[in-house]
């Protein structure tokens, strides 16, 4: 049997996700995190998330070597670090994200009402994606693209679904050499079994973590991200709870 901790704001892909997986038959109980952490004895899968909000994630990431954008957690004062974006330890969506043209930037009123709790260098943006992660293995790719370009305004910074941006499925043939192992590093460097890690592709052809999303939304209408990630789920539970490490049942990454 598996019960579910889902974050407030995500029951909706929580419960599709739940919908997915169906009812096992284990006569123990495993938990799944979508978003909530969990600290009791059962087995269990991303036990860890919520442990890290927006900031520390990428902390964490540079500590590992992974390339994120260059962040502070004050104004910074010099003209080479411009523009950059106020960003809250928490958010959803881009909502949060205030543009600083220049340090005097913060004392506008709408950068002043958004009272961002940290910045970030501006990268010019390539393209993004999104890649589903569970235990090392990929599960599924995602591009960023516009396809309600009316629902776009000039005042608004960043590309997302009040935008007109959706995720996209890709093949997986067309996933770029690199990402698929940039963003399984990125979900183990904060201690999770799975994840939706959002990369950046600069203008300059790197590619930048931003964050991994512990409950993600499930993107396009055939859902191969959680469909994928759902059969992992079932199998973690039909060969008893394995641990990611491998220590229980000698089991390694992948089940």
């Amino acid at each position: 049997m598996i019960t579910y901790r889902i974050v407030s704001g995500c029951e909706k892909a929580g419960a599709l996700l739940k919908q997915l997986v169906g009812s096992g038959h284990a006569a123990k109980t495993g938990v799944v995190c979508w978003g909530q952490g969990y600290n009791g004895t059962e087995p269990s899968l991303n036990a860890r998330c919520g442990t890290s909000n927006k900031l520390q994630q990428l902390q964490k990431f540079k500590d590992a070597g992974i390339l994120v954008p260059e962040f502070w957690t004050g104004l910074p004062s010099g003209a080479d670090k411009y523009p950059v974006l106020g960003r809250k330890l928490k958010h959803h969506g881009g909502t949060d994200i205030a543009l600083l043209m220049q340090p005097d930037d913060v004392n506008l009123p709408w950068v002043r009402t958004k009272s961002p709790d940290f910045f970030t260098k501006w990268v010019p943006r390539d393209t993004e994606y999104r890649c589903w992660i569970y235990r090392r293995r990929h599960l599924a790719t995602y591009e960023k693209r516009r396809v309600r370009p009316e629902e776009s305004k000039p005042w608004r910074v960043g590309a997302n679904h009040r935008d007109g941006y959706a995720f996209l499925l890709m093949n997986s043939a067309l996933v770029p050499e690199g990402l698929r192992e940039t963003a399984s590093k990125a979900v183990d460097v904060l201690g999770l079994d799975f994840g939706a890690v959002d990369v950046l592709k600069g203008v300059d052809g790197r590619f930048y973590v931003l964050e991994v999303n512990s409950a993600p939304g499930a993107e396009s209408a055939d859902r191969s991200g959680l469909k994928s990630l759902a059969l992992k789920i079932s199998n973690w539970e039909r060969l008893g709870f394995p641990k990611r490490n491998g220590d229980q049942l000698g089991q390694g990454y992948g089940l």
